[in-house]
């Protein structure tokens, strides 16, 4: 049976701890490990994003990246840095590690043969959180100067010159430091990207345009957010102890028929903007769903089999 396991961490104590999600049970342990919010990540096996191999940590007190193997508490491998790493992500299918320093700095490495693929100056101050899109065609930056820059990967690893890439978007409407970055399911083309700050806002952005497409606001500094995976709502820790949910689509009074006279009702996306491609599903013997995106405003219309 498929076990789901969440991994906690702290700046106080020294271990990685591992949770049956399920039951609360505490798993197993790895020891030696002191990392900042976003200085842990997991390593998928080649091929295979849903599974985990190998777990890989930045050290918060020294230059060290600490790699681990479920067969043992102790770390797997050491791996001496250029300088100390505070923010470390994975991409999806497990080819690239990316690192933020305390000065601005990212770099890439490749994981199957461990080359330092590029060093380049992303930022003015520390790179707090780091994730790659869903299709992992860009890398997404976000630092205590408040920016969120997003790099296309095939330019940062672009080693034919020597000058720094430049950001194919860079979002400054933030007024304080950047604390978490969330990235959307599909393509560059059609992702979301949500970004959350100490200035007590969430931002809902377009990828491929850069487009802000709504601002949450909130009573407190948001430290940390996570996503619906079908991107309904999203959930915000606060600094108050609090989590918030917020709904992404709000649903509309006004009752529709399709051309069969089947009812239906409308959602819209908050801050509009939302596309939605043509999605019709129908299933043997069950009820099935005819989901169709008109510009921000969706139409979900429910039928039964006859």
């Amino acid at each position: 049976m498929l076990t789901e396991l969440v991994l906690t961490t702290s700046l106080s104590d020294s271990t990685i701890q591992v949770w049956d999600f399920r039951t609360g049970t505490l798993l197993t342990s790895f020891k030696q490990n002191i990392c900042y919010q976003h200085g842990l990540a997991l390593i998928p096996f080649p091929g295979q994003p849903n599974r985990v191999g190998l777990i890989i940590a930045a050290q918060c007190d020294k230059a060290l990246l600490h790699v681990y193997s479920w067969q043992k508490d102790q770390p797997y491998r050491k791996i001496i840095c250029p300088e100390k790493l505070v923010s470390v992500t994975i991409s999806n299918q497990g080819a690239y590690c990316a690192c933020g320093t305390d000065n601005g700095k990212i770099y890439i490495w490749e994981l199957s043969t461990g080359i330092l693929c590029r060093v380049y100056d992303a930022h003015y101050k520390k790179i707090s959180v780091l994730k790659f899109t869903d299709d992992d065609t860009a890398l997404i930056s976000g630092s205590e100067d408040a920016g969120v820059n997003v790099w296309l990967t095939c330019s940062i690893l672009n080693v034919s010159t020597d000058e720094s890439p430049a950001p194919f978007h860079s979002w400054s409407e933030h007024s304080l430091p950047i604390t978490d970055i969330i990235c959307g399911i599909g393509s560059f083309r059609t992702a979301r990207v949500l970004t959350s700050s100490l200035d007590h806002t969430c931002k809902l952005w377009d990828l491929s345009s850069g487009h802000l497409l709504t601002t949450f606001v909130f009573p407190t500094a948001i430290n940390a957010i996570a996503l619906d995976p079908a991107e309904r709502m999203f959930f915000a820790g606060g600094r108050d102890n609090l989590i918030y949910q917020v709904n992404l689509y709000r649903k509309l009074e006004n009752r529709t028929y399709n051309a069969s006279g089947q009812p239906g009702f409308e959602i819209t996306a908050v801050g509009g903007a939302g596309v939605v491609e043509d999605v019709a599903s129908e299933h043997d013997d069950k009820r099935g769903l005819i989901f169709r995106g008109h510009g921000s405003v969706f139409i979900l219309y429910w039928f039964m089999d006859a």
